[in-house]
């Protein structure tokens, strides 16, 4: 995508950040399939929901989310499933 003008990177104190390039817009504007536009429904949220939150703050949410999921996908351990 960086090759192709969609998305720029900036090289930032905590690492890189990447962003939406001036040709990302008309890019995505020209497709039509339907995950497309569940994808920008879903941009659309993210920036309502993320936006104006600091990066300490973001990170701090998606922890709490991902706490509450990994045990989800760990297999637990039962006496006698594994040698």
């Amino acid at each position: 995508m960086i090759s192709r003008g969609l998305i720029a990177r900036f090289a930032t104190a905590a690492g890189f950040t990447y962003q939406a390039d001036d040709s990302a817009g008309p890019f995505l504007d020209a497709l039509t399939a339907e995950y497309l536009n569940d994808l920008k429904e879903r941009a659309a949220w993210a920036i309502g929901t993320f936006g104006k939150m600091s990066d300490p703050d973001i990170r701090r949410v998606l922890s709490n989310v991902y706490d509450q999921w990994t045990p989800e996908f760990q297999v637990q351990e039962r006496p006698g499933l594994f040698p």
